[in-house]
């Protein structure tokens, strides 16, 4: 039931299924031509964005980041200073974890650890 009821909640609303319909079946005849004007423009602001985010991601030291592939996900990897590892094994706590709860805190920017994501933790090799 636990299951069934977890589920639910990731089903997508009324409104994203009928935009998901719409793109997997585009119109046609005289909407055909400019629907694809839009699609093409939307894609590459996107790509462009996610350009964008890859450079400026690398830009910022110990920070390291792959070029983002579909969707608008970053996954960077950031070397966690062996001082920040210390504070965080004196709390109890993961190292990425605190990471992440430091920079909600103090900026409001939503991150996850790497093992969210199904993957170890990486030791820090950072002075």
């Amino acid at each position: 039931m636990l299951q069934k009821l977890i589920s639910a909640s990731l089903c997508s609303s009324t409104s994203g299924q009928v935009a998901i319909s719409c793109m997997v079946k585009p119109p046609a005849g005289d909407a055909a031509e400019l629907y694809s004007a839009e699609t093409k423009s939307v894609l590459a602001s996107l790509k462009e964005r996610s350009v964008l985010v890859h450079q400026k991601l690398n830009q910022i030291p110990g920070i390291t980041c792959n070029p983002l592939q579909g969707a608008m996900y970053a996954f960077p990897r950031i070397e966690i200073p062996k001082k920040a590892v210390q504070e965080a094994e004196d709390k109890g706590q993961a190292p990425d974890f605190l990471y992440c709860l430091e920079l909600l805190e103090s900026t409001g920017s939503v991150s996850y650890p790497e093992v969210g994501f199904g993957n170890p933790p990486a030791p820090s090799t950072s002075g």
